[in-house]
């Protein structure tokens, strides 16, 4: 066995992932929720950017305690409510969340626990010109931030303009403009000898 791992070496699979800008007169927003457990603390954030690239909105909301498949669907639906409410359209709205992308579009039934908010979420689908799109973790790295504001400053956090934002969501938001890649980095499966 020691001789097996001696000699180990890993596939590694890199997937290159960059956030892209939405299409001329198009908004984008990016929603993610954060959940320290599950359940656990959490909070939800999302950011909603013009076809620049600049931040129209961001905001972070402390959810107390509660699971992380609730928090992804708070921020698709405040989100997406913001949107509505400010006629942000047409919309493309991301999120990392598979679960949420698939129930939202009626290939999974969801969990109970967020079927109400679902069911809100396909009425405004259906009332407003909006895409949903699942992207991979590292093409959403400015929600994930805007939703870890909260556990270092308590309480509901607005960003009304770029120059609102912490410091490091400003390099974040040049990095996505500026087209910088993320990567995204997995040891490939093996198959056992038979």
């Amino acid at each position: 066995m020691i001789q097996y791992f001696e000699g180990y070496k890993p596939i590694l699979i890199t997937t290159r992932v960059t956030w892209k800008l939405p299409c001329h007169g198009w908004y984008k927003c990016n929603t993610d929720g954060a959940s320290k457990g599950n359940p656990g603390h959490s909070s939800l954030g999302f950011c909603v950017r013009d076809d620049k690239g600049d931040v129209v909105y961001a905001r972070a909301v402390d959810l107390g305690v509660t699971t992380n498949v609730v928090v992804e669907a708070k921020a698709i639906l405040q989100g997406l409510e913001y949107c509505v409410e400010h006629d942000f359209h047409p919309l493309i709205l991301e999120t990392d969340s598979l679960v949420m992308k698939n129930a939202i579009e009626g290939e999974w039934d969801p969990p109970w626990i967020i079927a109400q908010d679902v069911k809100k979420i396909i009425e405004m689908k259906d009332n407003f010109n909006v895409i949903f799109q699942h992207v991979l973790k590292e093409g959403n790295i400015m929600a994930d931030f805007i939703a870890n504001i909260v556990f270092s400053f308590a309480g509901t956090s607005e960003f009304h303009s770029f120059s609102e934002l912490p410091s490091a969501g400003r390099r974040l938001i040049n990095l996505d403009k500026s087209h910088s890649p993320n990567l995204r980095i997995r040891i490939a499966k093996r198959r056992t000898p038979d």
